[in-house]
C-alpha cells in the first residue's frame, strides 16, 4: 500500500502575526530605554496591534554588564511564545508557534561587556535567521506550523513575578536597549508618546530613563603572559582586594603581593579552578609559616563568564569570596602588607593572566587603569595590554565542532574533545563507524556475524546505530536493527480484535531506517506468533481457527 501523506494547515482567529526579516526602518533620532533591574514594560496587544505583513522586522540593540535578562516575552491564546533573554552572557530566543514544540537557539557571546550590540531576527515560516554583531546563526524551527501567534501582552525588560511560562532566568534586565522595532513601529517612540498622551497602550513598572544612563566600566585586557600592572599599596595589618576576571585559560594569576615583613599571597587559577597560596608570620617564634595552598571551590571558572573574587586577611583569618560565596579558613599567622600589589603576571613561579578584568580594589581603593602611570604598566608592546576594552574572542561560538563535540578554547585557538560521538577529526567531521555492514565486511573478510555501528550519511547529521551485520550461506551481506520486543511477550487477557498494541521500537531512529532501506537491494520485517488454545482469527464464516 502506497503511504498517505496528510497535510495539516492550523486556521486560528488572529488579531497580528509576526514574519521576521531583514527590512531596516532609519529613525532620525534614537530613543534608548534605561532598565535598572527592576523595571519593565507591558504592551497592551489588545489596544495596540503590531501591523503585520508579509515582510516584518525585528531588530533593536543593547548593552549591559550582566549576563543575565530578561529582554522580550510575549505569548498567544493558542499556546505560542516568543521569548529572548539573556543567558551566561549570550542570547537566547525561544520560539513555540503553538504546537507545543519549543526551539531555543542562541547567537552570540561575551555580551555583558558594556558595548553596543546589534541584534536583527528574521523568520520567514520555519526558517529563522538570528544574528547577532553580523554573526549570523540560520535555524530551521521543528514545527510544522508557520505562523507566530502573539496576542496576549508583550513585556519589554522584564517580567511579573507570576509568569511561569519558558524561561532561562527571573532577572529582569539591567542596561538599554536602542531602537527596538517591529516592522516601522519604533517601540520607543511610541512609548514616550503614550506616556504624553495618556493612550494606556504601554504601561512601566519601575524606572524607564529615555537617555542611556550607564555607570562607566572601563576594563583592562592582558593579551599575553608576560603582561601585567603593579599597584601601590599602604603597610597595614588588615587586607582587602577584589577584582572582576573573564578568561578562557586554565592558567592564571590575578593578584600576588610580598609582605612587607616575612612572607606573601597569590590567588590565581589552577587547572580552570581558584586557588590561594600563602605564607605569614608565626606570631610566636617570629618565623615563616608553612605555604598554604587553598582552594575551596570545586568550580572551573574558565568559562568566558565574569567572575568576582575577595579576600580578606586578618590575624589568624582568610576569608576568599567567589562570586559572593565566601569560605573562611583559620590559620596561626600574622602579616603586614607591603607596597606593591603585582595584577596579571610578572611572577616567575605563576603563569600569566590572559584574559580580562574590571572593578580591580586594592585596600577598599578603586583602581582605574586610565590612572595608572606607565611606569606601572608592563608590557613588551603595546598590543600586550588594552584598556578601556575587553579584547577576548569566543572561538566555541557557535560551536565549531560537529555532530556533539566539546569545544574547550584558550588564547591560542580551540581544541574539540569527539568523546564517544562516534566521528573524529580536528573538528569531528570524519566518521569513525563504517558506512555500511558491506563497507565492514569488505574490511573483514573472514567474519561472519558481528554486532556494531553503522553511520549510514558518513559525516552527515545522522547519528550512527547499532545493528548485526550478517553473511549468509549464500554470500550476501544482510544488516539486522533489533528491537526491544525480541524476547517472546505474554499476553493473555485480550478478547476483542484491537484490544491489544504492541509497539516497536527500533534501534535505530526513523530516519536512519528510512536511508539504509532506501540504500537496500530489499528490505522484510518478520513477525512470530506462538500460542496454545488461543483464537488467531475470528473469520465471519463458520471455521474457527485455533493454534
Amino acid at each position: 500500500m502506497d503511504a498517505i501523506i496528510v497535510s495539516f494547515e492550523r486556521k486560528k482567529t488572529r488579531k497580528f502575526f509576526f514574519k521576521f526579516i531583514f527590512l531596516i526602518p532609519f529613525f532620525s533620532d534614537a530613543i534608548s530605554l534605561n532598565f535598572d533591574g527592576n523595571s519593565y514594560i507591558k504592551m497592551n496587544l489588545d489596544i495596540r496591534p503590531i501591523s503585520s505583513s508579509f515582510d516584518d522586522v525585528f531588530r533593536f540593540r543593547f548593552r549591559t554588564n550582566e549576563a543575565f535578562g530578561n529582554i522580550l516575552y510575549g505569548t498567544g491564546i493558542q499556546g505560542d511564545l516568543m521569548a529572548l533573554q539573556l543567558a551566561k552572557n549570550k542570547l537566547l530566543l525561544t520560539l513555540d508557534l503553538g504546537e507545543n514544540i519549543v526551539d531555543t537557539i542562541s547567537a552570540g557571546s561575551l555580551l555583558d561587556d558594556n558595548l553596543w550590540h546589534d541584534v536583527f531576527i528574521s523568520r520567514q515560516g520555519r526558517e529563522l535567521t538570528f544574528s547577532v554583531d553580523r554573526v549570523v546563526v540560520k535555524y530551521r524551527l521543528k514545527t510544522d506550523f508557520n505562523r507566530l501567534d502573539l496576542n496576549n501582552d508583550l513585556y519589554i525588560g522584564g517580567l511579573p513575578g507570576y509568569l511561569t511560562g519558558f524561561i532561562n532566568t527571573r532577572k529582569n534586565f539591567t542596561g538599554c536597549i536602542e531602537n527596538l522595532s517591529f516592522n516601522t513601529t519604533n517601540i520607543a517612540h511610541e512609548i514616550q508618546d503614550d506616556y504624553n498622551n495618556k493612550n494606556f497602550v504601554y504601561k512601566i513598572f519601575g524606572n524607564i530613563h529615555y537617555t542611556c544612563q550607564f555607570q562607566p566600566v572601563i576594563p583592562i585586557t592582558f593579551n599575553t603572559r608576560e603582561s601585567h600592572i603593579n599597584v601601590l599599596g599602604n603597610m597595614n595589618n588588615v587586607l582587602n582586594a577584589s577584582l572582576d576576571f573573564r578568561t578562557f585559560n586554565d592558567y592564571g594569576l590575578l593578584i600576588y603581593h610580598q609582605f612587607s615583613i616575612k612572607g606573601f599571597f597569590a590567588v590565581f587559577l589552577k587547572n580552570g579552578k581558584l586557588m590561594l597560596k600563602i605564607q605569614g608570620v608565626d606570631p610566636t617564634t617570629g618565623d615563616e609559616t608553612p605555604q598554604v595552598p587553598l582552594e575551596p571551590f570545586d568550580r572551573k571558572l574558565n568559562d568566558g563568564s565574569w567572575h568576582n573574587v575577595q579576600i580578606a586577611l586578618q590575624r589568624n583569618r582568610i576569608i576568599l569570596t567567589l562570586d559572593g560565596i565566601p569560605s573562611t579558613t583559620i590559620r596561626t599567622f600574622q602579616m603586614q602588607t607591603g607596597q606593591k600589589y603585582t595584577i596579571g603576571g610578572g611572577i616567575p613561579s605563576y603563569r600569566g593572566f590572559i584574559g580580562c578584568m574590571r572593578w580591580i580594589y586594592i585596600e577598599n581603593r578603586f583602581i582605574n587603569p586610565e590612572m595608572i602611570g606607565s611606569e606601572n604598566i608592563h608590557k613588551v608592546q603595546e598590543s600586550d595590554i588594552t584598556i578601556k576594552s575587553c579584547q577576548m574572542i569566543d572561538r566555541c561560538h557557535p560551536n565549531p565542532c560537529e555532530h556533539g563535540g566539546t569545544c574547550k578554547q584558550n588564547h591560542l585557538g580551540f581544541a574539540c574533545d569527539c568523546g564517544d560521538s562516534g566521528y573524529l577529526g580536528a573538528v569531528c567531521h570524519v566518521p569513525r563507524h563504517p558506512f555500511s555492514c558491506t563497507a565492514f565486511m569488505n574490511d573483514n573478510p573472514n567474519t561472519k556475524r558481528e554486532d556494531i555501528k553503522i553511520d549510514v550519511d558518513g559525516s552527515g547529521p545522522l547519528e550512527p546505530f547499532w545493528v548485526t551485520c550478517l553473511q549468509t550461506a549464500e554470500n550476501t551481506i544482510e544488516t539486522v536493527i533489533h528491537h526491544q520486543n525480541e524476547a517472546p511477550q505474554k499476553v493473555q487477557g485480550f478478547l476483542q480484535p484491537g484490544s491489544y498494541i504492541q509497539d516497536i521500537k527500533y534501534d535505530a531512529p526513523l530516519e536512519q531506517i528510512v536511508h539504509l532501506v532506501n540504500r537496500s537491494d530489499n528490505c522484510r520485517q518478520k513477525l512470530k506468533y506462538e500460542c496454545r488454545n488461543a483464537r488467531l482469527l475470528n473469520s465471519p464464516s463458520k471455521s474457527i481457527y485455533y493454534c
